[in-house]
């Protein structure tokens, strides 16, 4: 064995120690009592000790026992070694001492020469460690600014055969930690004219408990085979978007040991996804990133030598379902409502809902779902499990008791989705009396019997991609309707798409349509499109370019002309600004000519001030900078704007329940400013409103040369010293200072010819230098 050094402090300790054995002397036996746990004739020995060839400690105190060697056990639990129900201790110099010998695994050599003691310890030995590859992050909400939004999208439409004028309004204010939320329509044209509310609600995120309450108008969640409502009331529900990165979904992880300190690569279907470091021991990683379907994941463990272990398991990840012991639920209880878009306030019969879906195990999540008004009732429930190789199987069962009396509704899925790959089928069965409730798409009202719905797709690279489905739906009285479809991508170019198409639906006739479309990128945002399809005996097309505006003072516009079975022929153009988006569009159909403005925005206030935007659909915010115009504000390191006049920046696209990181460019800023902070980071709730000041203020920085009374410059090297707050600053030659401060700050000059007290709001200029005059000398 090569010999090692050790640190000239732990020989020293070691040969001390080993020329004096605890039963060897007076001293020694005082020592001994001292340590209760030792015995006569036990050796006490400053040793390194190393740990599967991995130093840990270069002077340890052990006691050498006749049964082996005793170490402090907190050493082992600094290196993650795990003692078991079978470990010997007794109490040692300070510390309690664990056998070595007791614990299995751990297989130990003594280096007498080296005075070193070296540790074979077995991987499984070490306390397990667990590696979350994709944390959630946590976040604390802010609390919200005061203030309102409101957007709008107004159409203004008039031509040879009918004009209307509508306007969707949304708006909202943040109230009590949630947020208040209203929407409506206004509709007018040549005979009548009328307003209809469409939903007004209170609504509160508490992120720690994923949940978001909602009082007002809401919409139900069906569950998996149920319909959802419109209704007026309360809804409690989990929200897994409040904690950015949460993964409610199961993911692939591994399990595995490692000797040694190791790095750790995971590849996913032979592309890295991860690299990290682990210690040495159990360990297991979760969470592996994944895109959702199934395929293989292999883990490579290098260790600190070299060696690698790698294995390779196959997985199958699916966003339907949920992970062990997670739980997702809506519970719903109002009046349902009625003429939804069409009445303002119809509100009819109680109603009550609950959805609730467990994750039993990663692979097998189960769901219970039921709803009760006075005169209609049903419940079922479904489950869903995902299986490694083979894919994702699906059956749900539900009954309902209503007019019609009793019925049954039964379903089976399977889907896998493996690359290049995704297939699915789904098979439901349903008794002409079940009533589904909710909002029902069916034919004429017609009772569903049963729905057959199939889809593939595979990828074949630099060839595109090939997707067919398959429809079938059997009513109550009606002919049964079948809808069959196949498409084509192909990426010709980088720049130059290519879709072909064909689509076959029959119910009493059949009808089909076969088309080809080809797009075309001429820059960022300037598209073209050629669009020629058949359906039955006649051919049609369109032709249409479109550039789209991107920034504030963009121009959009656009054009097109469709021949065949509709002759069109239209051309728009569009304003962006900093207050909305405004278009002014003619078409010209079939003889008949229309047109039509309209304008898309929002207006916010904050605080006393009013801004005008785009359309606002998540949290907001206002940037100040005040005294300062023309500043560059960034978001997340990208330039979002410049502050206006008032030294204020509008920001309307901020996302809620997340850290948004929010700065100012400095070289926007006067040389002479002094600012605190560039960037700062803001979490605002849902539909929250943040503020956020940067405080840049004129430097008070200035060079003063002070002189006594007698008008000798104070002595170099003194300290001078601001009485308001004690800052402290040093004299230069002949008396020059540099000092920050503000008008009337007082300072006082340590200078040994005598102290000097001079005032800021006292200064004069002599020989072209600003001056101060001692007024006082001790």
């Amino acid at each position: 064995m090569a010999a090692r050094r050790l640190a000239p402090t732990s020989l020293l300790l070691a040969v001390i120690a080993c020329a004096a054995p605890v039963g060897g002397s007076p001293a020694n036996a005082q020592a001994q009592a001292q340590a209760p746990g030792a015995q006569t004739g036990d050796e006490q020995m400053i040793l390194a000790v190393t740990i599967n060839g991995q130093r840990i400690d270069d002077g340890l105190l052990a006691i050498r026992k006749p049964d082996g060697f005793y170490i402090p056990a907190a050493a082992l639990a600094a290196a993650r070694v795990t003692l078991g129900r079978q470990a010997i201790t007794i109490p040692g110099p300070g510390a309690d001492y664990v056998a070595l010998s007791s614990l299995p695994g751990v297989a130990v050599d003594f280096d007498g020469a080296m005075q070193e003691l070296n540790l074979t310890v077995d991987a499984t030995a070490f306390a397990g460690q667990r590696l979350e590859l994709q944390p959630t992050l946590p976040v604390q909400v802010e609390a919200s600014q005061g203030g309102a939004y409101a957007n709008y999208d107004a159409v203004l439409q008039g031509g040879t055969d009918y004009s209307y004028f509508a306007t969707l309004l949304d708006g909202g204010a943040p109230v009590l930690g949630g947020s208040f939320l209203t929407s409506g329509i206004l509709r007018a044209d040549e005979d009548s004219a009328e307003i209809v509310r469409l939903e007004t609600a209170y609504v509160r995120d508490f992120s720690e408990e994923l949940v978001r309450v909602k009082f007002g108008d809401a919409i139900s969640n069906g569950g998996s085979w149920g319909r959802p409502a419109h209704f007026g009331g309360v809804q409690f529900a989990t929200n897994f978007a409040v904690q950015p990165g949460y993964v409610s979904f199961p993911t692939a992880n591994f399990a595995g040991q490692a000797a040694l300190p190791s790095t750790v690569d995971v590849f996913v279907n032979d592309v890295l996804r991860y690299r990290g470091a682990i210690d040495q021991g159990p360990f297991e990683l979760n969470q592996i990133p994944a895109l959702t379907g199934g395929g293989d994941a292999r883990v490579v463990v290098t260790d600190a030598l070299g060696r690698q272990q790698a294995v390779t398991l196959p997985f199958y990840v699916s966003p339907r379902l949920l992970r062990e012991g997670v739980s997702d639920y809506s519970y719903e209880l109002g009046l349902l409502r009625k003429g939804y878009g069409l009445e303002s306030n119809q509100y009819d019969d109680p109603y009550a809902a609950a959805t609730h879906r467990y994750g039993l195990t990663d692979g097998h999540t189960i769901e219970g779902h039921a709803e009760a008004t006075p005169d209609r009732q049903a419940i079922g429930g479904s489950l869903t499990s995902a299986v490694p190789g083979i894919g994702e199987l699906h059956g749900e069962a539900a009954v309902s008791n209503g007019a019609g009396g009793t019925g049954w509704l039964a379903g089976l899925g399977y889907s896998r989705n493996v690359d290049p790959w995704t297939f699915a089928v789904r098979q439901r069965w349903q008794s002409d009396n079940f009533d589904e409730g909710g909002v029902v798409f069916s034919v004429s009202g017609a009772p569903l019997l049963s729905e057959t719905l199939a889809s593939v797709s595979r990828s074949f690279g630099a060839y595109g991609n090939v997707a067919m489905s398959f429809a079938h739906q059997t009513y109550d009285g009606l002919d049964a309707a079948t809808v069959a479809t196949v498409n084509w991508s192909l990426p010709v170019t980088e720049s130059v798409f290519l879709n072909a198409y064909a689509l076959h639906a029959r119910q009493d006739v059949a009808d089909t349509t076969v088309g080809l479309t080809l797009t075309v990128l001429l820059g960022n945002s300037t598209t073209g499109s050629a669009d020629m399809y058949r359906r039955g005996d006649r051919s049609s097309g369109t032709v249409q370019a479109r550039h789209a505006p991107v920034a504030n003072g963009d121009w959009g516009y656009g054009a097109s002309v469709s021949r065949g079975e509709i002759e069109r022929a239209g051309a728009d153009v569009t304003r962006r600004t900093f207050g909305g988006d405004f278009t002014a569009a003619v078409d010209r159909y079939e003889g008949g000519t229309a047109g039509r403005l309209t304008a898309s925005g929002g207006v916010a206030l904050v605080g006393e001030k009013i801004f005008l935007a785009r359309r606002i659909d998540d949290a907001f915010g206002v940037v100040s900078v005040p005294g300062h115009a023309g500043v560059t504000v960034t978001r997340e390191n990208q330039p979002v704007g410049e502050t206006d006049a008032d030294g204020d920046l509008f920001l309307p696209k901020l996302l809620s329940n997340y850290p948004n990181r929010i700065g100012i460019e400095t070289a926007d800023l006067p040389i002479d400013a002094e600012i605190e902070r560039l960037e700062t980071v803001v979490t605002p709730g849902y539909r929250g409103i943040a503020a956020v000041t940067f405080e840049a203020r004129q430097s008070q920085s200035r060079l003063i040369r002070v002189l006594h009374r007698d008008g000798k410059p104070v002595a170099p090297g003194i300290e001078v010293v601001r009485l308001s707050d004690g800052a402290v600053f040093r004299s230069g030659f002949d008396g020059e200072i540099y000092l920050e401060g503000d008008a009337g700050d007082r300072f006082e000059a340590h200078d040994p010819a005598g102290l000097c007290r001079f005032n800021l709001s006292r200064l004069s200029v002599r020989d072209g230098r600003l001056t101060g005059q001692c007024e006082g000398a001790a």
